[in-house]
């Protein structure tokens, strides 16, 4: 019975406090004031700008940073559903998906005009067809940047969520110039 999980020995488990997706905290003796005895307490949290300073006792959660992949990366650097990074064109993309994806192709292929693309993308939607049309743009966009992938995902991006897809190509034509 001794070796079975609930009698294993509490130095195994993260701190109470300790957030689920950081390493354990080392604790440091520090002096405690009124005497000679020392305590072991966790290293002092600096506030991070825009947030509050801590409060003494309380958990301390800080929140994951995703990191934008390599430039020379062969996949998006930025996922799928970090179209927030640039909420302004997502919002864009939501509202007139024909616009963003013609100011996308403009943008790729360096043209004085998106109307064109736009009035395609505009036919295709009638149809029901955009998501033809936007994997097309998408897989020029990952032609030109050497991203892996194919035909199929790229309809998948765009069928299920074109604002998204538009903004990750607008982002990705953004950091790789």
């Amino acid at each position: 019975m001794r070796d079975s999980p609930h009698h294993q020995h509490p130095q195994q488990y993260a701190h109470p406090q300790q957030p689920y997706n950081q390493q354990p905290q080392q604790y440091v003796a520090v002096q405690h004031m009124s005497g000679d005895k020392k305590h072991m307490q966790p290293p002092a949290y600096a506030a991070q700008p825009g947030m509050a300073a801590p409060v003494a006792g309380a958990p301390v959660m800080m929140p994951a940073q995703q990191q934008p992949r390599a430039a020379g990366s062969k996949d998006f650097m930025n996922g799928l559903f970090d179209c927030f990074g640039d909420f302004g064109f997502c919002i864009y993309a939501w509202c007139c998906a024909p616009c963003a994806y013609g100011q996308n192709q403009q943008k790729l292929h360096k043209t004085d005009g998106c109307i064109g693309d736009c009035c395609i993308y505009t036919l295709a939607a009638a149809c029901g067809c955009h998501s033809c049309v936007g994997a097309y743009g998408r897989g020029a966009v990952r032609n030109k940047h050497g991203i892996e992938g194919g035909i199929v995902g790229d309809w998948c991006a765009h069928l299920c969520c074109t604002p998204c897809a538009l903004t990750q190509e607008k982002m990705e034509m953004e950091a790789r110039g």
